[in-house]
């Protein structure tokens, strides 16, 4: 008898592809005479027999496909345009059971009958048969041990530091790095990994031999087992939360050993539609003159390069400045955690805006000479502008282009287009609560000072 339970998500993780449910309806009902299984303690052997369950495409009833492992790999789980833009590399269990829509999320059985790993991916084409892959057992415990711990998770903990090979001779020669010595050199550090002391935890130059005791090759390679061959990643990316990671370091021709607590870190690119809220997928808008500002995030790049060649051919694709943001991602500094790389996305025509004729896709530079680094002081200085009687709007962005509106006709333009489109509102919800929220602090600021000073 098939019956539909309702249930509630109760975490998620996009890196990881996870999520965790529960049943809120008859529970009792549903739990009865179900089997609790217990996850592999083990990464699986290569040609270790398994067993993949799930309702895949091609019928209505179970399906049940069987295979070898074919590879444990350390392999990025976004295979989309702005994968640079996630915590980096993770361990991944290649096998040769056919992995198909609808088995995602389902288990996979070792021969002891343990869940070895979760179904979530497969890859068809031309030239390819019979790859599928699963995450892991070691992972999936990572995360249901951060829910167990934080009733969320928190996020995966991310390399904090991008890296060059040890190939060339005269490289190794500068940094005096001895014979037989092999690892990677740290040519950007982030400031956010901090050792015990407070100090930042790598510098640039700093050669990196060893993780954990694992003697690092000179592609940032490791031995996982006997002469299998990963990337380093994993031994950060894998970490759970409280666990310590020591590097072995080379620095200033001595040899040094580092420990710190590492954690996920932001990304240049917001990995989410706003960033301010990861677990929603609301995006985050303004609405000028029919301009239609939002704040770069890694889901406008799309999903596959069909995807990235529509972006182009609907808008030129994006600026030079926005590409070198997409292929070489830097560290956030501490502070700035809440800028946004603020866009133009789209002009709804209007009298206002006829005859501009510059291209989306385009970073907003400044505002009536205000640089604007985020949604809420594009929003500040626009309201500022009105209140102010400032009779023009001046757009300047970062390919030098320029736009003039007139700021009283803005709001009544705005107001036009917002009925036509049906658009819910000129601006989101939260840009709005927090442009209110700045509004009410800096209120109060005189407030608080008259008091401190009829005190004294």
């Amino acid at each position: 008898m098939c019956i539909r339970d309702r249930a509630k998500t109760i975490c998620s993780s996009v890196e990881l592809d996870l999520a965790l449910v529960e049943v809120v309806e008859d529970v009792d009902v549903f739990w009865k005479g179900v089997k609790e299984i217990s996850f592999a303690e083990r990464l699986p052997f290569l040609q270790e027999r398994v067993t993949v369950i799930g309702y895949p495409t091609g019928g209505s009833t179970v399906c049940v496909t069987e295979g070898v492992i074919s590879r444990v790999d350390c392999k990025n789980y976004n295979i989309t345009n702005s994968s640079k833009h996630t915590s980096g590399n993770l361990l991944i269990v290649q096998i040769d059971a056919a992995i198909n829509p609808g088995n995602s999320g389902g288990p996979c059985f070792d021969h002891n009958g343990q869940v070895t790993g979760v179904a979530f991916q497969g890859l068809s084409g031309e030239n390819l048969d019979n790859i599928g892959y699963i995450i892991p057992s070691t992972l999936v415990q990572s995360f249901l041990h951060s829910v167990k711990c934080n009733g969320r998770f928190k996020g995966v903990p991310q390399v904090p530091f991008h890296w060059h090979n040890l190939h060339n001779k005269s490289l190794r020669h500068s940094l005096k790095v001895p014979r037989g010595m092999t690892g990677v050199v740290v040519v950007d550090a982030s400031p956010r990994a901090l050792a015990p002391d407070g100090s930042t935890l790598l510098e640039k130059d700093d050669v990196i031999f060893a993780i954990d005791g694992h003697t690092l090759g000179d592609d940032f390679t490791v031995t996982l087992r006997n002469d299998e061959l990963v990337h380093a990643g994993f031994l950060i990316t894998g970490k759970r939360a409280g666990e310590s990671t020591v590097f072995s370091v080379l620095r200033d021709a001595k040899r040094i050993e580092l420990t710190a607590e590492l954690g996920p870190l932001p990304a240049p690119i917001p990995r989410y539609p706003n960033e301010m809220d990861p677990d929603s997928v609301r995006p985050c808008w303004a609405i000028i003159g029919g301009m239609v500002f939002v704040p770069l995030s890694c889901p406008m790049f799309g999903t596959s390069h069909k995807s990235w060649s529509a972006i182009w051919k609907l808008s030129g694709g994006p600026c030079a400045a926005i590409q070198e943001m997409l292929n070489n991602p830097k560290f956030v500094l501490p502070g700035e955690e809440e800028k946004q790389c603020v866009v133009l996305l789209q002009i709804l025509r209007a009298d206002l805006n006829h005859g501009y004729t510059i291209r989306r896709w385009n970073i907003l530079h400044s505002l009536n000479g205000t640089t604007i680094d985020s949604m809420l002081a594009l929003a500040q200085t626009y309201r500022a502008a009105q209140e102010g009687g400032e009779p023009w709007l001046k757009f300047t962005f970062e390919n030098g282009g320029q736009i003039v509106l007139d700021t009283e006709l803005c709001a009544e333009t705005d107001d036009k287009l917002q009925e036509q489109y049906k658009i819910p509102s000129v601006i989101s919800k939260d840009v709005q609560q927090r442009l209110d929220q700045a509004a009410e602090r800096k209120e109060a600021e005189p407030k608080t000072k008259r008091r401190k000073s009829s005190r004294r």
